[in-house]
């Protein structure tokens, strides 16, 4: 990809963790075009020492992380309005489960869409097992 242009898939998700922690290490997290990466500390990595260590580098990223997620959900749920629930799914997300529910700063930037705020906050959070896409998809 075009590392002036960051694709959302790169930014919230467990390559985009590991991205988040890399920068924070003072190392280059753009991947070269066309080269794949070998990370040393992974996103399991990561979101473990987040929760052994609150004062890391790892939880520090796992906050950035956090914000980043819950404004892309926030703004996903202002353009559909999907007042049936915002799902979340994948390993991830699913590891972090407790550090989203418990996160001031994701209720925060997923709710305060200036004036849609008060439509938002009735929208309910669901966040599923990491197999739960798969799942889905083997019944098809």
């Amino acid at each position: 990809y075009d590392s002036t242009c960051i694709p959302l898939q790169y930014a919230v998700s467990g390559i985009g963790l590991q991205n988040l922690y890399e920068f924070l290490a003072g190392q280059d997290p753009v991947k070269e075009k066309g080269k794949e990466r070998e990370y040393e500390f992974v996103s399991e990595d990561i979101v473990k020492e987040s929760k052994e260590k609150p004062n890391s580098m790892s939880r520090k990223a796992l906050d950035i992380y956090l914000g980043m997620l819950a404004s892309e959900c926030g703004s996903l749920c202002a353009k559909t309005l999907c007042y049936g629930g915002l799902f979340l799914i994948g390993g991830l997300t699913s590891a972090i489960k407790n550090e989203i529910k418990s996160s001031k700063l994701f209720m925060d930037r997923l709710y305060k869409k200036q004036i849609l705020e008060e439509y938002l906050r009735p929208i309910p959070i669901y966040i599923g097992e990491d197999t739960s896409g798969l799942d889905g998809a083997k019944k098809h």
